[in-house]
């Protein structure tokens, strides 16, 4: 696929919105909705490109590494590396890369915050750091 131009929807800020209001309250699911399938709702909200077309199915945290390893990445964050423009500075509706005790996750900034699918809580906010880094939508 190579890193893609995405164009926003002249609505996106709405269509973002209405997705992140969607999946609040829906608990995390490996291949359904977890950090990385939550961060191409949310491009695909902005923009109408599905990024996880033929990504979904997987049931464990052992078979999302599994389809990540099968089509050459280490881990989430070289995934979207291969697809998005990484960005000098992130804006809202971007994707941010969290650093997690497993790896990488993703998350989608708003404000100040980046929101992200936690094991424990589903859909959360966390605060945006400093040095946060990511990728443009």
């Amino acid at each position: 696929m190579g890193v893609m131009d995405f164009e926003r929807r002249r609505d996106w800020r709405a269509q973002l919105i209405a997705y992140l209001t969607e999946v609040q309250g829906q608990p995390f699911t490996w291949g359904t909705l977890d950090c990385a399938l939550f961060a191409c709702g949310a491009v695909r909200a902005q923009t109408g490109v599905d990024m996880a077309k033929g990504w979904r199915g997987y049931r464990t945290a052992k078979g999302s590494l599994r389809k990540l390893r099968a089509a050459g990445f280490a881990n989430v964050e070289e995934a979207a590396a291969a697809v998005l423009p990484r960005a000098a500075r992130l804006r809202p509706g971007d994707i941010a890369v969290i650093d997690t005790d497993e790896g990488p996750a993703l998350g989608v900034v708003q404000g100040r915050f980046v929101y992200a699918m936690t094991y424990e809580n589903g859909l959360q906010a966390v605060p945006m750091a400093a040095d946060q880094r990511g990728f443009t939508v």
